[in-house]
C-alpha cells in the first residue's frame, strides 16, 4: 500500500466517525432555524391517550358547585345527576343538589327541566327563599309574569331584607303595567341599599313613562353616579334632559352612551331624533340610517315628531325611545342562590 493511499484511508475514517458530528453540528449552529427545527422534532414527546375506553372524555374533576362556579353548566348538571342518581336519604343534601342542577339547567336554557328540579325542592323545603327567587327568573323568561309575581311575593315575605328581592318584585309588576305598587317596592329596596343603582334606574323609567321628567332626571342623575359605565343609564339620563328641553346636554349623553357601547342601537335612533330637532338634518339621516341598518326598523323622522322639521312642536312631540319600548333592565340573580 503506497502512502498516499494510507493517508487518503486515514482521512476517510475520521470523517465518518468525529468528523461527521463536527460537520452536523457546525452546520446548525451556521443554520439556527434549520437547528431548532431539528430540535423540536427530536425532542416533542407524543401526547399521551387518556387512560380509560378510546375514545372517552376525560373524567370531570369538582364538585358540581364548583363548576357551576366556572361556568361549566352541562359538566356541572351532568355531577349533581351522577349525585342524586347515587342516593340521597337527607332533604337538605337533596334540595341543595335539586337546586344546583336548576340553576345548571337554567343557564342551559333548559328552562321546564330546571323547573321540574325546583318543584321537587320547594315541596321539600318551602321556606327556602333561593329556590323562588330561581323560579321566578324563570317564569319571567316565559313571559309568565303572573306565576313570577306570585314566586317574588313569597321571596319577599322570606327575606324582606333583601333588596335585590324588592327590586325583582318591582320589575315584575312594571311588566304587569302596576306602576305605583313598583315605585313603592323601589323605595323599600334603595333604603335597603343605598347603591342599588338598578333600583334608581327603573324609578327614573317609570317616572318617564308618567311624563314626569325632573324626577325622572334626578332618579337617573343617581343611577349614572353610582354606575357611570353603564351606557343604558346614561342614554337613558338623556331622555329625561331632553324632556325638560336640555338638548345639549342629551346630546352629549346619547353621544357618551354610544362611545361606551358602539352596539346601542336605540342610541343612534335617540341621537339622530336629537340632531333632527336641533335642525342638523344631515347628522340625524346617518344617525338614524345606522339605526335603521342595525334593527331593520324604518325610521321617518317627520312622522316620530309629527312636524315637517325642526320648527314644528317642541320636544314633547319627539319620540326618544327607539320604535316600541324604552328597554327595561334585567331580573337580578341574588348571590348565591
Amino acid at each position: 500500500m503506497s502512502k498516499k493511499t494510507l493517508i487518503l484511508g486515514l482521512l476517510l475514517c475520521l470523517l465518518c466517525t468525529g468528523g461527521c458530528g463536527w460537520i452536523k453540528s457546525s452546520w446548525h449552529k451556521s443554520t439556527g432555524w434549520v437547528g431548532s427545527l431539528f430540535s423540536r422534532t427530536k425532542t416533542a414527546p407524543a401526547p399521551k391517550a387518556p387512560a380509560g375506553k378510546p375514545g372517552a372524555p376525560a373524567p370531570v374533576k369538582g364538585t358540581g358547585e364548583a363548576l357551576l362556579a366556572r361556568g361549566e353548566y352541562l359538566a356541572a348538571a351532568d355531577a349533581f345527576t351522577r349525585r342524586l342518581a347515587a342516593g340521597v336519604r337527607d332533604n337538605d343534601t337533596r334540595v341543595r343538589l335539586l337546586q344546583g342542577r336548576a340553576r345548571a339547567l337554567y343557564h342551559l336554557g333548559e328552562d321546564y327541566r330546571a323547573l321540574a328540579d325546583l318543584n321537587q325542592a320547594i315541596a321539600l323545603a318551602p321556606r327556602r327563599a333561593g329556590l323562588y327567587d330561581l323560579r321566578l327568573m324563570i317564569w319571567a323568561r316565559q313571559g309568565r309574569m303572573g306565576e313570577a309575581l306570585k314566586d317574588a311575593d313569597r321571596l319577599v315575605a322570606l327575606a324582606p331584607e333583601s333588596a335585590v328581592a324588592w327590586f325583582n318584585r318591582a320589575l315584575i309588576r312594571v311588566k304587569l303595567g302596576r306602576l305605583a305598587s313598583a315605585l313603592d317596592d323601589l323605595r323599600r329596596a334603595t333604603r335597603l341599599d343605598p347603591r342599588l343603582a338598578e333600583a334608581y334606574h327603573l324609578r327614573g323609567i317609570i317616572m318617564i313613562q308618567l311624563k314626569r321628567p325632573r324626577p325622572a332626571e334626578r332618579e337617573l342623575k343617581r343611577a349614572v353616579a353610582l354606575a357611570p359605565k353603564n351606557p343604558d343609564y346614561r342614554l337613558d339620563h338623556g331622555i329625561a334632559a331632553f324632556r325638560l328641553g336640555r338638548l345639549g346636554e342629551a346630546l352629549s349623553d346619547a353621544t357618551r352612551a354610544l362611545e361606551m357601547s358602539p352596539q346601542l342601537a336605540r342610541g343612534y335612533y335617540n341621537r339622530g331624533m336629537i340632531y333632527f330637532r336641533l335642525g342638523k338634518r344631515e347628522r340625524a339621516k346617518q344617525d338614524l340610517a345606522r339605526f335603521m341598518a342595525m334593527t331593520g326598523i324604518e325610521v321617518v323622522p317627520e312622522r316620530a315628531t309629527g312636524a315637517t322639521g325642526p320648527a314644528g312642536p317642541g320636544t314633547s312631540g319627539l319620540r326618544l325611545l327607539a320604535p316600541g319600548q324604552m328597554r327595561l333592565p334585567d331580573l337580578i340573580r341574588a348571590p348565591g342562590r
